[in-house]
């Protein structure tokens, strides 16, 4: 066997080696974008979510700000029927001490 010969088999050899080894590559690239796909498709269903948990958040908080503008008209209607009341205890007080004055006078 000449040298050439013996040169020719070792570059076939190296050269099968590499392509046993592309072909590693090749597939463990195509694992790999395969992969790529699948969590691009989780991350693009996590995105949605956190929108529609985003449109739930803006929406509770304009509800709450409605609850909280109808509170605080309540609070005030509240404290108006109280100065009422306070002040119709008051004239009627002030009313029957008048009388109770006038009989005793």
């Amino acid at each position: 066997v000449s040298q050439a010969e013996r040169r020719s088999a070792a570059f076939r050899r190296e050269n099968e080696g590499l392509r046993n080894e592309l072909s590693l590559k090749e597939v463990k690239l195509e694992e790999a974008e395969v992969l790529i796909r699948r969590l691009s498709s989780k991350l693009i269903g996590a995105e949605d979510q956190l929108l529609e948990k985003d449109e739930i958040i803006i929406e509770l908080r304009d509800e709450n700000a409605e609850l909280q503008s109808d509170l605080s008209e309540k609070r005030l209607a509240l404290q108006r029927m109280q100065l009422e009341r306070d002040s119709n205890c008051v004239n009627t007080e002030q009313k029957s001490g008048r009388k109770s004055r006038g009989l005793q006078g």
